[in-house]
């Protein structure tokens, strides 16, 4: 249970830490990015964390786990 919640939590954190890098690089970048191309770009962790939650909520109704 321990490993799996480390999992979850890596995940997460990696998820977002990859998200804001790649936003800053596209700040960076020559022509400025559309304000529809920056949400887009902050939607898609959430998009990722939400399909994880999602994921493990099936898994878990799979394996016959009720607590939780």
């Amino acid at each position: 249970m321990l490993l799996e919640l480390a999992f979850w939590v890596g995940s997460t954190v990696l998820i977002s830490v990859g998200a804001f890098l790649l936003l800053f690089g596209l700040l960076r970048s020559d022509p400025p990015p559309e304000p529809e191309t920056v949400a887009a770009i902050l939607a898609v962790p959430v998009g990722a964390y939400a399909f994880l939650r999602v994921g493990r909520s099936i898994l878990r109704d799979l394996r016959g786990d009720r607590a939780g």
